[in-house]
């Protein structure tokens, strides 16, 4: 298994990802959509979603402290095509998430959680060629 991302940094200030990406390539779930890692952190998501359910693939599981955080790495796309999927658990087992389509999201942890990142492609979304940088950037 390769291990992508560890060493990619935020541009504006310097901050590091915090996203070791697992590197298990494939389509995502039933579509078509075939997941690619390319170098330094990106990936490549190529093909159609024909089907009537949302298709997804784990990109990384990870524990992250108390601290505001950003969630970036897709851009152009809006919302129910294409999305980086954040998932938190809280304290009762519930799961929270959070999508990012093209503008980065911000995130308030109040305590240290388990989450993973998944990339997602919706229904009826065809003719995809699309590259990204996941990230979650803690910011101070």
């Amino acid at each position: 298994m390769v291990l992508y991302s560890a060493s990619t940094t935020r541009e504006s200030d310097g901050a590091s990802n915090r996203v070791i990406m697992i590197g298990r390539q494939g389509y995502l779930g039933h579509s078509s959509v075939r997941l690619q890692y390319l170098e330094d952190g990106w990936i490549s998501l190529v093909g159609d979603n024909d089907e009537e359910s949302n298709g997804w693939k784990l990109l990384s599981e990870f524990t992250r402290e108390p601290g505001n955080y950003t969630l970036t790495g897709l851009e152009g796309m809006t919302v129910n095509t294409i999305a980086l999927q954040l998932r938190v658990e809280d304290d009762n087992g519930y799961y929270h998430y959070y999508y990012q389509y093209n503008e980065d999201v911000i995130i308030r942890l109040e305590r240290t959680v388990k989450a993973a990142l998944h990339v997602r492609v919706y229904p009826g979304v065809e003719g995809i060629n699309v590259k990204a940088r996941p990230a979650v950037y803690k910011d101070e």
